[in-house]
């Protein structure tokens, strides 16, 4: 679902990777517009990673930006 709103908020067609295959994205559209999908994706699986990386360290994950504490 977070796929589908990206495409309409970045008025792309974003072709997502089929499990178990390479993660890779295809992102279609203006080059603007493509450019915004992409640090977009881009931002959300450097986030995935750091979770993904506290687990393994068995740390909390980090709050999320503008969340108080």
């Amino acid at each position: 679902c977070k796929i589908k709103a990206l495409r309409a908020k970045t008025n792309t067609y974003i072709k997502t990777p089929v499990r178990g295959e390479e993660p890779v994205f295809v992102v279609t559209g203006r080059k603007e517009d493509v450019a915004r999908a992409k640090r977009e994706i881009l931002s959300a699986a450097e986030h995935f990673s750091q979770i993904r990386a506290s687990r393994k360290c068995g740390a909390a994950p980090p709050p999320p930006a503008g969340a108080p504490g």
